[in-house]
C-alpha cells in the first residue's frame, strides 16, 4: 500500500506540474497575441 501512495503522489505532483505548465503557456500566448510585436506598450 505504501508503495501505491508514494506512486499516486509522484503521479499528483507530475499532474500537477503539467497543469502549471500548460496554464503558463496558455497565459503566455493570450498575453504575447494580445500585444502584437510591432505595437507599442501603452
Amino acid at each position: 500500500y505504501g508503495a501505491f501512495a508514494s506512486y499516486a503522489l509522484g503521479l499528483a505532483a507530475l499532474a500537477v506540474v503539467a497543469l502549471a505548465a500548460l496554464l503558463f503557456t496558455m497565459t503566455g500566448v493570450r498575453h504575447s497575441a494580445h500585444r502584437p510585436e510591432g505595437v507599442p506598450d501603452v
